[in-house]
């Protein structure tokens, strides 16, 4: 089954992207925060202001106003950038004056310290009874005025007023500002945060385990108070000059008592930073205690390694006692120099690994248990979360008082290993004799089960009947070998049918070995299916090499055998297609179709099944049209052959639903995709792959066409079918993982968007080789996710060596409406990274190529040509050519409407841009219509909060600016601000937002 590319092209597209290349990632949103402020300043009061900043902060800030002269719209910016910040916010009000020195209640404000997701925090101080006070007050910010907004700050205010810890920045005050903004005021931490201060080179392993615990004690008496932090990360953790940590930030803490409003619940759920979510809180789960054991782990694991847990894609891969050196050798220089890799092997791998295993209920169970294995693992003790064994306690013991028993503990080992030895034959012995009253029982309950008398009106199951027969074939046929090869092969190939791989095989191999020299037919047909079975357990090489004796052994032995030979021609075409050869898998079944053809007629069931692989095989092509045609008669005669509820016609209908899909039918496609799928819960068990082949394609149909949010509640299902098996079909299971991480990346959860295509990728990278379209499929997947996470620079190295691959691919061995397909996803991608660096004229060139190849491969209407129109939309839009991008994105517009008449995110992506191409043409009125279209079917086909629409919303903040809605344009920036602040904080148009946001607060 073919793999899916990333199926939308608004998946690839995330708008405009900031210059990490002068900053790191995990500093952006603060130094993005402070940047605000200095573009709301003049001149001077900027130049004063900068020189109060730290100097980290100061030096980052002028770097990215060096690169950002937004106002006056400087050669290093984007003329979309410039236009749109002209056109959106003319004639708005000047920004409201951000100076420090206002009272708020009895405090004065001395200095800004930054800006969180609800406040902004200030150094203040006020005097009390003659003494001066000073701490950090956090006010409410302008705009972030929602009833829900201002609920939950009053809620971080009662707390906080609960808890009074050594470690807890606690409550000096709090009330409500003249002008009706609720704020409190915190104990002002002098000192670094817990990233700055584990770079220092002093910083040793001892020193690291010791803050961790010092955090573990202080959430472990918040949860004691009923409180859970649920967003520890190294910027809510302040150490002071004395190596004292001090935890901040209790914003989206939830008390566990509450019993409030549920839908204030549920939202609450959904604040939290992405990069430490515990993966149930990315789920949109229940945030327990077992949230901030998560994070404790993942702070745990960051300082021990120098690597962010979330940017290592093998952070919990392999042996859990060694994941932790690995990850710190895989940093090598780049890692705390005092930390060596060999001191975190054993018991502080496995401590980690407990302490963020995916499952809440295998973290754990408390902070406190954390704790003690933490203390444990620096008193040499053993820990709780390893297997407790009488030989790893005995080598904890030995590692503490090694000395004194060094003599005898080789005497013990020598004790033990014979009771050990003697007790290993014992329990042979127990399990041979239980094995054999197993068998026996078991025989007999399978024959009583068949016998009528026995059966008390219970149908027997033909896979009962199998299972039976299969047990008495060696026994019953003893002496006659070749009645026995022949009831193997009849009994494995309907194993293959059932798709119980494995038996399959057993029986197909034992067949190979008694077939005589006189069933030469019989057993090339064995060679066959075992091939399959090969091919069903991604095993290609090891089907290209039966394939290869069998028409060897056909061609020395039976070569006029015209059934034979046009067998092994497809399964030849097959072997190629899967190796990504469409042109040479078209020839070879054009040669099958035409055998058959002449052989047995046209109506035929052979003519049939080889017109359905000859369809297949043009479709892989890029003939998609050609293919539906071809389809549509098999189906017809299948249906007029077999009648209605053949699995056959199931087959069939599969087919073409994939066929209509690639031909832009959509429609019709899911029509005949439920109808296969309707057939097959009908006629087959309910774990057979076929089914999770139905609704694998189902959901990514769904997916395709925009319904992702519909798609998502199919794909626990399918893999939960395909991994049913002993023996599961891996290339169909790492197929429909790897579109199950799509579905994820598009709404949102990058946590299971990972994981799964990470799981696909471990599967195609040991089954096919380095170049195949599928596993280059899984790198362009995972590259996707690499720029998610703000690593341009690397996502973009990555990507043109998927370019080149896959243009070396089709030059090699020509192309297809798979390749085709990967190559503009692979280029779509680039063109992203290149434009989240800047280089927008170099975006342009990979664009305009990817639009042109896309146009001359497709056929209209097809995705791919409204992705890469849409696209190329965008970059002469930040090109500064916005005629070019309004006449283009109208192209998409009206080839996504020909696909899907109800709109899709295809749509939504060249409708925003075509708001912004109007935009930037100061033609404000006319944006208005498809800026609302972007967000209406953005809302619709990705949800409401769904960053996209958070950004569809802003484009249209930025549109209703300009057309003088002041207040609507207030609300919709502060919408796209909370969420793409936190989802997408390296978005430069988020910059423009921000502006227009500010010139409209006064």
């Amino acid at each position: 089954m073919a793999s899916e590319r990333w199926s939308t092209g608004d998946d690839r597209i995330d708008g405009l992207a900031p210059d990490m290349s002068v900053l790191d990632s995990g500093r952006w949103p603060h130094v993005s925060r402070l940047l605000d402020d200095a573009l709301g300043m003049t001149a001077d009061a900027q130049s004063e202001w900068l020189e109060q900043l730290p100097a980290s902060d100061a030096a980052d800030v002028r770097r990215l106003l060096a690169h950002r002269s937004l106002a006056e719209a400087s050669a290093n910016v984007a003329p979309v950038f410039a236009g749109l910040l002209d056109a959106a916010l003319v004639d708005t009000e000047s920004a409201a004056d951000d100076a420090v020195g206002f009272s708020v209640g009895a405090w004065t404000t001395r200095q800004r310290l930054g800006s969180g997701g609800m406040g902004t925090v200030y150094r203040a101080e006020c005097k009390v009874d003659g003494v001066m006070r000073h701490g950090a007050l956090k006010l409410l910010q302008p705009g972030v005025d929602s009833r829900e907004m201002q609920e939950r700050f009053r809620r971080e205010r009662q707390i906080l007023m609960r808890l009074t810890h050594p470690s807890i920045a606690s409550l000096l005050d709090g009330g409500v500002s003249a002008d009706g903004r609720p704020y409190l005021v915190m104990a002002h931490v002098e000192g670094v945060s817990l990233d700055e201060w584990a770079a220092r080179a002093d910083v040793d392993l001892g020193m690291r385990c010791e803050l961790i615990l010092q955090l573990c004690d202080a959430v472990a008496y918040a949860h004691r108070m009923l409180v859970v932090h649920r967003d520890i990360k190294p910027s809510n953790v302040m150490v002071d000059a004395r190596n004292r940590a001090h935890l901040l930030d209790f914003g989206i803490a939830k008390v566990l008592e509450e019993t409030g409003d549920p839908a204030r619940t549920a939202t609450d759920v959904r604040v939290f930073t992405r990069a430490y979510a515990a993966p149930e809180q990315a789920a949109g789960g229940v945030a327990s205690t077992a949230v901030d054991v998560y994070q404790l782990g993942v702070l745990l694991f960051e300082l021990c390694t120098g690597a962010r847990f979330h940017d290592d894609p093998d952070a919990t891969r392999g042996n859990p006692s060694q994941r932790l050196a690995q990850a710190r050798l895989r940093r090598g220089a780049n890692g705390p120099a005092r930390v060596a890799a060999r001191a975190l092997r054993g018991d502080m791998g496995v401590i980690v690994a407990r302490a963020v295993d995916d499952n809440p209920a295998r973290r754990y169970a408390s902070v406190e248990a954390l704790a003690d294995d933490l203390q444990c693992w620096r008193d040499g003790r053993p820990i709780r979360a390893r297997a407790d064994s009488q030989i790893y306690r005995l080598h904890k013991f030995a590692r503490r008082h090694w000395f004194g028993i060094a003599a005898s503990a080789a005497i013990l080992l020598v004790v033990l290993a014979g009771a050990a030895a003697a007790l290993w034959q014992a329990r042979i012995a127990r399990a041979q004799a239980q094995r054999a009253e197993t068998v026996s029982a078991y025989l007999e309950a399978i024959f009583r089960s068949i016998d009528p008398s026995n059966a008390r009106g219970r149908e027997v199951s033909a896979k009962e009947l199998i299972d039976a027969g299969v047990a008495r074939i060696d026994t019953q046929l003893a002496a006659q070998p070749a009645a026995a090869a022949q009831l193997h092969a009849t009994l494995g190939e309907t194993y293959l049918a059932l798709g119980d791989y494995a038996k399959a095989e057993v029986q197909l191999r034992r067949a190979l070995d008694r077939f005589g020299p006189d069933q030469a037919a019989q057993s090339i047909h064995a060679q066959v299916n075992l091939a399959e079975v090969r091919k069903a357990s991604g095993d290609l090489d090891g089907m290209q090499r039966l394939i290869e004796a069998a028409d060897a052994r056909r061609a020395r032995v039976l070569p006029r055998d015209a059934a034979l030979q046009a067998l092994l021609l497809g399964e030849r075409a097959s072997v190629a297609s899967n190796r990504g050869d469409a042109a040479g898998a078209l020839e070879l079944s054009t040669r099958r179709l035409e055998a058959v053809r002449q052989r047995l007629g046209a109506g035929a069931p052979e003519t049939l099944d080889a017109a359905m692989n000859h369809a297949l095989y043009l479709d892989e092509a890029g003939q998609s049209g050609q293919a539906v045609a071809a389809m549509q008669q098999v189906v017809a005669g299948r249906r007029k052959q077999l009648g209605p509820d053949a699995p056959e016609l199931a087959v069939a209908l599969h087919n073409l639903a994939s066929f209509q899909a690639n031909a832009g039918q959509s429609e019709a496609a899911l029509t005949s995709h439920r109808a296969a799928l309707r057939i097959r819960r009908k006629v087959l068990p309910a774990n057979h792959p076929d089914i999770a082949r139905s609704l694998g394609a189902e959901a990514t149909l769904l997916s395709n066409m925009g319904r992702t949010q519909e798609s998502m509640t199919l794909w626990p299902e399918v893999v939960a079918v395909l991994k049913a098996p002993a023996q599961p079909d891996r290339a169909q299971l790492a197929a429909n993982l790897n579109n199950w991480g799509v579905a994820c990346y598009a709404v949102a959860d990058y946590v299971c968007a990972e994981q799964r295509i990470g799981e696909a990728f471990a599967i195609w990278r040991v089954d096919l080789p380095a170049a195949h379209p599928y596993v280059l499929t899984a790198q362009a997947n995972l590259a996707a996710l690499q720029l998610q996470r703000g690593d341009l620079t690397g996502g973009e190295k990555r990507l043109r060596a998927l370019v080149a691959a896959r243009l070396a691919d089709i030059a090699r061995l020509g192309t297809s409406a798979d390749k085709q397909s990967g190559l503009e996803s692979s280029r779509a991608l680039l063109v992203q990274a290149l434009r989240y660096q800047r280089r927008y004229a170099d975006a342009l060139v990979v664009a305009r190529q990817a639009d042109a190849d896309a146009m001359a491969f497709f056929e209209p209407p097809n995705a791919s040509r409204v992705d890469a129109r849409g696209l190329l939309a965008r970059s002469e839009t930040e090109a500064g050519d916005f005629v070019q991008a309004a006449a283009l994105a109208r192209q998409a517009i009206a080839e996504a409407h020909a696909l899907a008449a109800d709109g899709s995110t295809h749509e939504a992506w060249a409708q925003m841009t075509l708001a912004l191409a109007l935009l930037g043409e100061r033609r404000a009125a006319e944006a208005l219509a498809p800026a609302r279209r972007g967000v209406d079917q953005y809302a619709r086909f990705s949800g409401a909060n769904h960053w996209r629409t958070a950004e569809a919303r802003g484009v249209l903040g930025l549109v209703l600016a300009a057309s003088g809605h002041h207040l609507e344009a207030r609300q919709e920036l502060g919408f796209a601000l909370r969420i793409l602040e936190q989802d997408r904080p390296y978005m430069p148009i988020i910059d423009v937002m921000r502006r227009a946001r500010i010139r409209l607060r006064g």
